[in-house]
């Protein structure tokens, strides 16, 4: 770093220094301020170069004092310093910082007039007047725009002919110099000093004179300052302006009665309003709208019959400010006569601002009167208001009425019906043929009778009414809505009809099904969804039952998975990985971090956001195979606020433990790492390496013609019995395997070589004999069969989590415990303990078994 650069940076740092040390105490205490400042003072006669001057100039205008006006005034006669040096001297603000400034006039050049009149200004320094007012007329725009902002700060008047020559000269509009914004200054600032005479007199005189609209803008200004200086003596001038062409100096004189909305005031408007143009009456009405007087809402009704539309419109926004109910009828009229959307939209608004329960029988009566466009809104009102008891109304206007309207009554009938009118429901259900207004009749009848908390009496009263209808498939929506599950299955038989419309309807209703029993059916639908059942309906049903289910976190990421299957569009994938990371499970993770190289971008970096999200709340996942695969991911990624994030979140990654975690014994592809069967362990050890390798090399041509992998799972063909083998030995160890099973198969997990922890299948699970699979079915002095039966069905996968230490044994399947802490028997030799290291083995026999997502952690043991 230079010096240079070094000085610069010093000097920002001290600012910044200065400023906090100012903020904490008092910026004059004398310990703080004085030796720091004088240190400032100081330095400035040993620095060469100006910008270094400047630059600590800049700073001290923080600390300086009295005591360093002296120093600082030597600088007001260099076209350089004088700016920092006149901002000290402002802060200062002492009769000798001003007089310093004063009497650097004589001798300053232009910039740094500019400057001492702009110093002298802000100070109002009215010493000075003469000096400044000796600058007036300047050539220089600039200069003369600083003279007269000046002298209008410093407000003598003295300085009236000056100013007053110069806005004259700017036509009471915009130039260069603010000639009249200095004028009108200086004029507020004499009537904030008590100059009231001067000031009404100037502005009284001012808002006769301006004419052109270029001038309103000086004319609004001076309009208020003549009303605030000559009050009760400006009002005949504030009401002649109402009548001003010119809108904006209208409402410059409604303003002006801002401060005195004396009752006089508001009668004199009310006058006013009569005879007023369309715009300003509706300025009128929005000044006076809240404004709580009787003649103002007599006033307000009448308006409400007015020709222009704008006006009604004000008038009817007015009247439902005012709180008063008995505008409701009225403001109804004007609806009708009116008739635009825009009385409408502000009609509407203003009744359900009056709507109390006491006047929505008026809103009843009123829509058989009413047109269209306003019979709309009243059943809008209707349907807001909940006012179940003018259901008839409703009715009566979706049986007569045609086109928004009809469709409008039916939308409504959902939040005004009540249990009394479910049989009118029923009935009308079979009268429509209009698919949006069965859904909503549909909808109805689900409102009128949800009020019955009880389930079980909805679904009888549903299914009651049912009863004697022919089109029962009007009832499937409903019934859906209470999960009626005795219906099922005659809503699947009716996704099979031949009518389109039947099929439509079933399918709603499953897709709408109150319940997680529908999910099994909402899978059958996506394999078969056809143009009347939309795959994204079906699955993102599907989906949002497994969240919102009861089901254990290990049976949601198993039916995630299998929706993922259905999944078409990077939307649904990505919903779905996000549910999957709300599981939590280590399981979860592997499943999301396969996405991180997915064709879309968008899956990408959800599945790298949602892996992220899973790391941090568990950092034991963060193992080594998951912070590569995330650190690459984080490394290609072009989100930007992923990239912005990169080096913190490679840094967190860094913090982990190197724990090389679990191990996938699967990769995908092919059968590297496994291994056929040969015989047991205790046979094994009894033979030389030449027996064994030729032994080997038999059971490995068994394998590959018995074994093969297929989407990335392990899958026995089925083709006679057979057990694949981990090429390495394991003592103690966690274990997350996924197995699923067809009819007539049997499997089973081998732990160090020894059988097993045995997988019955879903067919050996039910009846008299339910055993169902996670025991260690070989023992025979400890316990071999599951504490709970908790398979999936066949053809489903489930989901092992084995956990090995020592002898012990514990098996949880899909979330359930049901083994636990079992001593596992040594089925070889049931003399000795088993084993304390062996492979892995998967055992199947009969029909297909599949195996998927084997991952394996080793526990070190303790000595």
């Amino acid at each position: 770093m230079t010096a240079k650069r070094f000085f610069y940076t010093f000097v920002a740092c001290l600012g910044f220094f200065l400023c906090f040390v100012l903020k904490a105490q008092d910026r004059d205490s004398l310990e703080t301020r004085i030796p720091t400042a004088a240190d400032l003072c100081r330095s400035l006669d040993t620095l060469s170069q100006k910008e270094q001057k400047r630059a600590v100039l800049t700073q001290l205008q923080y600390l300086a004092g009295e005591e360093s006006v002296e120093t600082v005034s030597a600088y007001l006669s260099d076209p350089e310093l004088c700016d920092p040096a006149v901002r000290i001297l402002n802060r200062i603000n002492s009769e000798a910082a001003n007089q310093a400034m004063l009497n650097a006039l004589p001798n300053a050049d232009t910039t740094c007039l500019i400057a001492l009149v702009q110093g002298l200004g802000q100070n109002r320094y009215s010493k000075a007047l003469p000096a400044i007012s000796a600058l007036a007329g300047s050539a220089n725009p600039i200069l003369q725009k600083a003279v007269l902002f000046a002298m209008s700060e410093i407000a003598l008047p003295d300085s009236e002919k000056i100013l007053e020559s110069a806005a004259v000269k700017a036509g009471y509009g915009y130039d260069r110099t603010n000639a009249a914004d200095a004028y009108f200054n200086w004029l507020e600032n004499l009537y904030n000093k008590g100059e009231q005479r001067l000031v009404g007199k100037k502005t009284g005189y001012l808002v006769k004179i301006l004419k052109t609209p270029q001038q309103t803008p000086a004319k609004c200004f001076a309009l208020r300052l003549f009303s605030l200086a000559s009050e009760e003596k400006a009002v005949p001038e504030i009401f002649k302006a109402l009548d001003d062409k010119d809108e904006r100096y209208r409402g410059a004189a409604l303003l002006c009665f801002e401060n005195s909305r004396s009752p006089k005031i508001t009668k004199e408007l009310l006058k006013k309003v009569k005879t007023a143009v369309p715009e300003m009456k509706v300025q009128i009405i929005h000044f006076l709208e809240h404004t709580n007087d009787s003649a103002l809402f007599s006033a307000l009704l009448e308006l409400l019959t007015a020709k222009d539309e704008s006006v009604v419109e004000a008038a009817i926004e007015a009247a439902g400010k005012s709180e008063k109910t008995q505008a409701v009828a009225p403001i109804i009229k004007a609806m009708n006569q009116v008739n635009t959307p825009a009385v409408v939209k502000t009609g509407k608004a203003a009744l359900l601002s009056l709507g109390s329960q006491t006047v929505v029988k008026t809103f009843a009566e009123a829509v058989p009167k009413s047109v269209p466009e306003v019979k709309i809104a009243l059943l809008e009102i209707l349907a807001e208001k909940r006012a179940s008891p003018f259901s008839a109304v409703v009715f009566e206007s979706a049986r007569n009425d045609t086109g928004l309207v009809r469709k409008t009554a039916y939308t409504a009938l959902k939040n005004v019906v009540r249990e009394a009118d479910m049989d009118t429901l029923a009935a009308c259900l079979e009268l429509l043929s209009d698919t949006s207004e069965i859904n909503a009749v549909q909808d109805a009848l689900y409102a009128a009778i949800k009020v019955d908390n009880n389930l079980d009496r909805q679904r009888d009263r549903l299914l009651g009414l049912m009863d004697g209808v022919e089109r029962k498939e009007l009832f499937f929506r409903p019934l859906a809505f209470v999960g009626a599950q005795s219906m099922l299955p005659a809503i699947c038989d009716s996704l099979k009809s031949n009518d389109p419309a039947i099929r439509k309807m079933a399918a709603d209703a499953l897709i709408n099904w109150n319940g997680q029993e529908v999910i099994p059916l909402l899978f059958a639908m996506a394999k078969s969804a056809t143009p009347d059942t939309t795959l994204d309906e079906i699955l993102m049903s599907c989906v949002n039952k497994i969240k919102d289910s009861d089901f254990n976190n290990v049976q949601k990421l198993l039916l995630f998975r299998k929706a993922n299957e259905f999944a078409m569009k990077s939307k649904q994938r990505r919903v779905i990985l996000e549910y999957i990371g709300e599981t939590g499970l280590y399981t979860g993770l592997m499943t999301v971090v396969k996405y991180l190289d997915d064709l879309s971008q968008e899956v990408r970096q959800t599945a790298l956001n949602v892996a992220l999200s899973m790391v941090f709340d568990r950092n034991e996942y963060g193992d080594k195979k998951i912070k590569t695969l995330l650190e690459k991911a984080i490394r290609a990624a072009t989100d930007p606020e992923m990239k912005f994030r990169q080096n913190t979140l490679l840094e967190f990654f860094d913090s982990l433990p190197d724990d090389h975690g679990f191990v996938s014994l699967l990769n995908g592809k092919d059968l590297s790492g496994w291994k056929g069967a040969v015989e047991n362990p205790i046979a094994r050890s009894r033979m030389n390496p030449s027996m064994l390798a030729e032994k080997q090399k038999k059971a490995n041509d068994i394998m590959y013609h018995e074994w093969k992998i297929e989407n990335g799972s392990l899958v026995y063909t089925g083709l006679g019995t057979h057990t694949i083998c981990s090429e390495k030995l394991y003592g103690d160890f966690e274990l997350y395997i996924d197995w699923k099973m067809t009819p007539r198969s049997e499997a089973g997990i081998y732990l160090r070589g020894s059988p097993q922890v045995k997988i019955q299948g879903a067919a050996s699970a039910t009846g008299e004999t339910a055993v169902g699979s996670g025991g260690l079915s070989n023992n025979k002095q400890y316990p071999n069969v599951p504490l709970v039966v908790a398979d999936n069905p066949l053809n489903e996968w489930n989901t092992f989590y084995i956990r090995m230490i020592g002898e012990t044994v514990t098996v949880y399947l899909n979330g359930q415990l049901v083994t636990d802490q079992v001593v596992m028997e040594n089925y070889w030799d049931r003399k000795q303990p088993i084993f304390p290291f062996g492979q892995l083995e998967l055992h199947a026999r009969g029909n297909r078994v599949e195996y998927r997502d084997i991952y394996i952690k080793e526990i070190p043991r303790t000595e």
